[in-house]
């Protein structure tokens, strides 16, 4: 479960991946993302999602998708948000680590009432129900999570990256500093 603590290196290889998917969804009209999640899948798309917004860390393409995530299971904020996803062209990122969290495949649940199932990625630990499901209903795509990184920890794997380079975050220079500041970190714990 310490996983985490290698992140920057042993995600950055999964940069361009990212950046393609992001890019691909652009390319077939998607204009926001929408993550169901719930806790450490949620938090950090979030933030990723305001710093876009901000106009911070931005790729130089124009490959940006507004980001907002659900993470409420109050009915007000279930309707506001669907509302606001079938107000434009969504993509819907489907986050559990388990594959199994009550909350993201109830969310799922209700948007797959306004779109089909190619308008999906699920993001999930490999062979996951979750990842089952989004197979055998032809999800857009799967992105696998490295299993050996618990969910609180998981802001520099796919549950953030991914949701990040859809908000047009330079991923590949956020994972460059955050190796950086490791090292950084490293060197003084041994001074």
């Amino acid at each position: 479960r310490l996983g985490w603590l290698d992140l920057p290196a042993t995600m950055r290889p999964r940069a361009d991946e990212l950046v393609e998917l992001a890019r691909r969804a652009w390319a077939d009209g998607y204009r926001q993302a929408a993550v169901l999640g719930m806790g450490g899948s949620s938090l950090a798309p979030e933030l990723f999602g305001d710093l876009a917004r901000g106009g911070l860390a931005v790729r130089e393409d124009e490959a940006r998708l507004r980001v907002r995530v659900l993470d409420s299971t109050h009915p007000d904020a279930v309707r506001a948000f669907s509302e606001w996803a079938t107000a434009d062209r969504t993509l819907f990122i489907v986050s559990s680590k388990s594959g199994t969290t009550t909350e993201p495949l109830a969310y799922h649940a209700a948007m797959a009432e306004h779109a089909t199932a190619g308008d999906f990625i699920a993001i999930t630990d490999p062979g996951t129900p979750l990842a089952e499901l989004a197979r055998e209903q032809g999800f857009r795509a799967v992105v696998d999570a490295p299993p050996d990184v618990g969910g609180r920890y998981s802001a520099l794997t796919v549950f953030g990256l991914l949701p990040a380079a859809l908000a047009g975050i330079d991923i590949a220079a956020l994972l460059d500093r955050a190796a950086a500041m490791a090292e950084r970190c490293r060197l003084t714990a041994t001074e």
